[in-house]
């Protein structure tokens, strides 16, 4: 987990190479004397208190991503439903029949909308 927040926080890969350009040698020498080595958990706990990373920065990280990703797709979900409420605003009606008491009319689209499609049928019912 340490190396996740590591990662999370530096937005680099948990490497003794990147612990050394941020914490400096001499930290790391002094890590290596004590035998604790980069593959060690003890190692990554230190160099995180060393630059104070905090030890839910991996979730922070994961729930700020979550949300983006949920903001994204909303704002993805209203372009499409704006796009598709203009195009239903902008249609031209082509031909309407009349059959077994209903009224089917199509209409063509200014444009394609996102499924390509470029007509659409309203079907009613005469009371």
């Amino acid at each position: 987990m340490e190396k996740k927040n590591f990662l999370a926080f530096t937005n680099l890969p948990a490497l003794k190479k990147n612990a050394i350009q941020l914490c400096g040698q001499e930290f790391i020498n002094s890590l290596t004397t004590k035998s604790i080595y980069a593959k060690n958990e003890e190692f990554w706990r230190l160099v995180n208190e060393k630059l104070n990373i905090p030890d839910n920065a991996y979730e922070v990280r994961q729930a700020r991503e979550q949300e983006e990703k949920e903001q994204k797709l909303a704002a993805e979900k209203a372009e499409d439903k704006a796009k598709q409420e203009r195009l239903l605003a902008n249609k031209k009606e082509l031909y309407s029949k009349i059959r077994q008491g209903w009224k089917i009319t199509v209409y063509e689209f200014t444009e394609v909308d996102k499924y390509g499609n470029k007509f659409v049928a309203q079907c009613t019912k005469e009371s």
